[in-house]
């Protein structure tokens, strides 16, 4: 699929990537990779009323494939529920079992002991 920005535009969002920036700084500070509740929800019932039509949703809204496959069927599992983006918003480690409150916390060691590492 094409990039729905002009050449140049990606050329120096690039470039900022390469040099400095993390995508999610460069993505909140170019207002890009993001959609609304509304536009999902647009774009999960165009694609609902043209048969499943995937491909065709994607081109019509510029946004990938994969995207709008994945807002149907969160759609259908969970209705518009589904469709939030909850990025970044995690469980609390008191809300969670316990092999995943381990796997947290091994993470968690393992990012210190590198920043230790890094400080040697």
């Amino acid at each position: 699929m094409a990039s729905p920005y002009a050449p140049e535009f990606c050329a120096k969002v690039s470039q900022e990537y390469l040099g400095r920036g993390s995508y999610p700084f460069l993505a909140e500070k170019y207002n890009i990779g993001k959609t609304s509740i509304e536009e999902r929800r647009g774009i999960v019932s165009h694609c609902l009323n043209h048969g499943h039509g995937y491909k065709g949703t994607a081109d019509v809204y510029r946004v990938s494939y994969s995207q709008v496959y994945s807002w149907v069927k969160k759609y259908e599992a969970s209705g518009e529920e589904g469709l939030a983006d909850r990025r970044g918003h995690h469980k609390a480690d008191d809300k969670v079992d316990e092999p995943e409150r381990l796997r947290r916390e091994n993470a968690r060691l393992k990012r210190q002991m590198e920043e230790k590492d890094m400080v040697i």
